[in-house]
């Protein structure tokens, strides 16, 4: 599993108030941290190599929730919403 997000660490989107970062867990787990400091819902798509069984969870913070998992959504082509305001965490685990 990995994540390729170089071009979204750019000067640009820093002034664009979006921020991101990716590890890899011991337990192969993958998270992907999203920081938008905008008001607007910004949409953002990256390069997510995962297997087809993936689970994806999502857990938000931001005025109205404190680290509070969100609904499960699809992550189809990579493309991920992430609320105005806030910070998003996605788990993404292999499926059992």
């Amino acid at each position: 599993m990995s994540v390729i997000y170089d071009a979204y660490n750019t000067e640009e989107n820093l002034k664009d108030g979006v921020l991101l970062s990716a590890y890899k867990n011991t337990d192969d787990s993958l998270v992907l941290v999203a920081i938008n400091q905008r008001d607007a819902v910004t949409d953002i798509k990256l390069k997510v190599d995962l297997p087809p069984n993936t689970k994806m969870e999502r857990y938000v913070t931001s005025e109205s929730y404190n680290l509070s998992k969100m609904p499960d959504v699809q992550f189809g082509k990579g493309k991920f919403q992430i609320m105005g305001k806030s910070l998003t965490t996605f788990v993404f685990n292999k499926a059992d």
